[in-house]
């Protein structure tokens, strides 16, 4: 679980209703685990998306790593979808 976090999304691609969008930060989580022996990570997300008015639907990835501060930093991947609505 991540305690603290501070990032930024960049948008660098719209094309339309269709855009691309990364997010870089830096974050501290509560407990090293067994792939990333830091409590502190850095993070990466890609997304493609599509604003449908209010409501947004991303693709994406995502990557945590220590950035090799650590001798153990496997990093840890995840892939979703986001169904986001603005208020």
């Amino acid at each position: 679980m991540t305690l603290l976090g501070l990032s930024q999304d960049v948008v660098f691609l719209q094309r339309g209703k269709f855009y691309a969008n990364a997010r870089l930060g830096v974050y501290l989580k509560d407990i090293a685990t067994n792939r990333i022996s830091s409590r502190f990570t850095f993070g990466q997300r890609l997304a493609l998306g599509y604003g449908l008015g209010r409501v947004n639907l991303e693709l994406y990835v995502r990557h945590f790593s220590n950035g090799s501060l650590t001798e153990q930093n496997s990093g840890q991947n995840f892939y979703g979808l986001t169904y986001a609505v603005n208020f």
